[in-house]
């Protein structure tokens, strides 16, 4: 029996594994699978079907669109039409110029059918089609073109949008609601304003201009907000939060908003709030939040407050946000939640009365920096430098001895940014950090060296130049760290020293310090360091060699290539090589590809593909053909940069059907797709 009469019999026969195999075995037959792929596609077994899916969507050629087209007609079979979909859907800008045809069809199921599709192709090519659908006859095909229109968010659709559903049914005018509020274009207000009226569409309308954030639905929010029923408040609520937002976000304020929910709420009103702060849909709860801080004021701080332990990270922020719109005569409410028994409530506290620079909690937060939770002492040192009152400099150098490291990083941060805040402040804060330069303590030195060097600029490098011979090495280490922040000539001088410390640690800092400043001059300093003793030395010698970006600097990358052993350090002048794209490393880089050493070839091939010039490409082409996959994917990597070439594509489009390996497929097929000039 031929093949694919063999096929064919067990498509039909009655095991479900033995048809799925059957369908997996026609990937071997190319195009000639189609007549078999087609009776699959209508299988009664969805792995059937999904098999015969997946097999036709990997085909070329145009003949699977015709076979696809003929499967979304049949109305014998529901599984035959929606897996044609499906497959469709799948082929995405492939299929595109196919539904026209769908569109026009005199069956409106069929034009759905189209509609559904462009809907669900993330290509800007699928507006123009559905924007003609949404004109058409049959209002459910019209209806899907304003959802899909919605969903994608597209703001030209606007004007047709809103001119459909001035003339629809309920059903057009619901869908057109529900898809300028997923726009969320406040242009659109005006229209859906005068629709909010209409009793059937009332909660669509509000919910569409609570996203669209128009300041003219604010009565109608409120309106709906005080109302006795249930689900047209919630919709007030979310509607109203959203309104808050989006006109913060512009740039405006939503003091009438809240003025007129302080004004019209009642016990009973703040009451009910209170209750959906722990309602289960997340937005509902989001939208309460907003509205009991607008609504109770200070008094809405407790119950906000005590929500915080059971909620997430995201949530608090919210809660955060909402309190953090208090008046400042407010703020105070907030003072008794630092000595709160939850650390959650304790930070957040600290945390917004730093955003709110609020002096008054000073003493307070000066008395967090010794609680007992890390995250809270962590928070209240932000606030005091965000604050910046002078009472909580040596606070914050005390804890600069604190346990955790984060704790102690941000009192640096903090006394950084106090320091800044005038000339007074920051000899206060120099007054204050002197004695603890001579403190046992090699990390509260090494932390006040930096604070110092930050601060103090040119005027504390005498005093880092007598750090650098200090018996400790971490306190040297953040000597060199300090004089690497330090714009100055002076400051490069006494960095020298630093490259000799019998400390790897130091003179690995100090190669780094001098990379930073990317400057000619630094160059002869860090060639010895390219044959110290310490490996990761010599690694950060190279990048920082690497970024002075001279042809100087890239002739001794590629002395370090030449000279150095297979490992780090090689590797490392590779890459800079290729990341500098000195094209007059290629001899030494194709040296390097038809070398022994896997590693080293694939970062030479790596380096060529940043490298232009037919030589490189025509390097790189080779290097498909490597036994090594890792060496092959690779190139393709590489040939990525060159894909618009007339001699590229072909070469991938090689790789993408023929590879053995089905990542190297993948890749060459992903760098074909892409869109080139």
């Amino acid at each position: 029996m031929h093949p694919p009469e063999e096929i064919r019999a067990r498509l039909r026969e009655g095991d479900e594994e033995t048809r799925h195999a059957a369908v997996q075995s026609l990937a071997v037959l190319g195009p000639e699978a189609l007549p078999f792929l087609a009776e699959a596609l209508g299988d009664g077994s969805w792995r059937v079907r999904k098999a015969a899916l997946e097999a036709v969507v990997v085909l070329p050629g145009p003949e699977k669109l015709d076979l696809l087209l003929q499967g979304i007609r049949d109305e014998e079979s529901a599984g035959r039409r929606n897996t044609c979909t499906e497959a469709l859907i799948r082929l995405g800008e492939e299929a595109i110029p196919l539904i026209p045809a769908l569109l026009a069809d005199p069956d409106p199921d069929i034009r759905k059918f189209g509609v559904d599709i462009l809907g669900n192709i993330h290509d800007v090519r699928v507006h123009a089609p559905l924007l003609e659908a949404l004109e058409d006859s049959e209002d459910n095909v019209a209806a899907a073109a304003a959802e899909y229109l919605g969903k994608k968010k597209y703001r030209e659709a606007v004007p047709a949008l809103v001119a459909r559903m001035e003339r629809g049914g309920f059903w057009i005018k619901y869908s057109c609601l529900q898809a300028l509020g997923e726009i969320g274009d406040p242009t659109a207000g005006p229209a859906v304003l005068a629709i909010v009226g209409e009793e059937d569409l009332r909660k669509v309308s509000l919910e569409a201009l609570g996203r669209m954030g128009v300041p003219e639905a604010e009565p109608i929010i409120l309106e709906a907000l005080f109302s006795g029923e249930q689900g047209w408040r919630k919709i007030a609520i979310h509607a109203a939060a959203r309104l808050d937002r989006l006109l913060r976000e512009r740039g405006g304020n939503s003091k009438s908003l809240r003025d007129g929910i302080r004004k019209g709420a009642d016990e009973e009103f703040v009451a009910g709030i209170k209750e959906l702060l722990r309602h289960g849909n997340e937005k509902l709860r989001a939208g309460a939040m907003f509205v009991l801080g607008a609504a109770a004021g200070k008094g809405a701080v407790e119950p906000l407050l005590a929500i915080l332990p059971g909620i997430g990270e995201d949530e608090q922020a919210v809660v955060a946000e909402i309190l953090q719109q208090l008046p400042d005569e407010d703020l105070p409410a907030l003072f008794p939640s630092l000595r709160d028994e939850q650390p959650a409530v304790r930070k957040w506290a600290a945390a917004i009365l730093g955003r709110r620079l609020c002096r008054g909690a000073v003493p307070q937060l000066v008395g967090s920096l010794e609680d007992e939770n890390g995250h809270v002492r962590g928070e209240a040192a932000k606030a005091l430098g965000e604050i910046g009152d002078q009472m909580a400099i040596a606070p914050l150098i005390t804890l600069m001895s604190d346990p955790f490291s984060d704790v102690r990083q941000t009192a640096v941060e903090s006394l950084v940014r106090l320091g800044e805040g005038g000339e007074d402040l920051r000899q206060l804060v120099l007054n204050f950090l002197e004695p603890r330069l001579d403190s046992p303590d090699q990390d509260l030195v090494a932390s006040a060296l930096r604070i110092a060097a930050r601060l103090g600029g040119e005027k504390v490098i005498a005093r880092l130049e007598f750090c650098l011979k200090d018996e400790r090495s971490q306190v040297r280490r953040a000597a060199v760290e300090a004089l690497g922040a330090i714009d100055s000539p002076q400051a490069v001088e006494i960095l020298q020293l630093a490259l000799t410390d019998e400390d790897t640690m130091v003179r690995r800092e100090a190669v780094q310090m001098m990379g930073n400043r990317r400057s000619p001059e630094i160059l002869p300093f860090l060639v010895p360091m390219l044959r110290d003793e310490d490996l990761w030395v010599r690694v950060r010698a190279v990048q920082a060699v690497a970024g002075i970006g001279l042809p100087e600097a890239h002739r001794v990358l590629m002395e370090v290539v030449e000279r150095e052993a297979v490992g780090p350090v090689k590797l490392a002048a590779i890459r800079a090589l290729g990341q500098e794209g000195v094209s007059s490393s290629r001899p030494i880089l194709f040296s390097l590809v038809d070398g022994l050493d896997r590693e080293s070839r694939m970062a030479a091939i790596e380096a060529l593909g940043r490298m232009e010039g037919e030589e490189t490409v025509d390097k790189l082409i080779s290097c498909l053909g490597a036994e090594d996959w890792g060496m092959r994917s690779a190139a393709v990597k590489s040939l990525g940069g060159f894909v618009g070439t007339e001699r590229v594509r072909p070469a991938l489009a090689a790789v993408a059907g023929e590879d053995s390996d089905p990542m190297v497929r993948r890749m060459a097929a992903d760098l074909l797709e892409k869109k080139v000039p």
